[in-house]
């Protein structure tokens, strides 16, 4: 049976009984283009079933920035990660994010930013 889980977190802490996604974010150096220059951020979670064992993989990911929990505004388009591998629950992704995207999602650094992971 596949199912979907989704959750909607502030990206520095790990919380939720149903699905834990521990975050982790690191963002290199860009690859060169003259105008679309892409980040290579990468995130990493732990996928836990209600009852708290590891969820099982592969699964497809797709992730997307929020301002807000609950009920707010979309800051990214989705980023969709097919076949993504869990080792005891945790994956790690890529998101290729360009100069404009990561503007508009992080700004200056100051604001909150939410996250949400949809894992089938």
């Amino acid at each position: 049976m596949v199912r979907a889980v989704t959750i909607r977190k502030y990206m520095t802490f790990a919380l939720t009984p149903a699905l834990t996604v521990a975050l982790s974010f690191s963002v290199g150096s860009p690859t060169s283009s003259a105008q679309d220059r892409t980040y290579p951020l990468s995130y990493s979670g732990r996928l836990t079933l209600p009852g708290g064992e590891p969820m099982k993989g592969p699964v497809d990911i797709e992730l997307k920035f929020w301002d807000a929990a609950a009920d707010g505004a979309a800051l990214s388009r989705s980023f969709r990660t097919a076949g993504a591998t869990l080792n005891q629950g945790v994956f790690q992704i890529r998101i290729p994010m360009t100069d404009a995207e990561v503007s508009e999602v992080f700004g200056d650094g100051t604001k909150t930013v939410y996250v949400e992971v949809i894992a089938k």
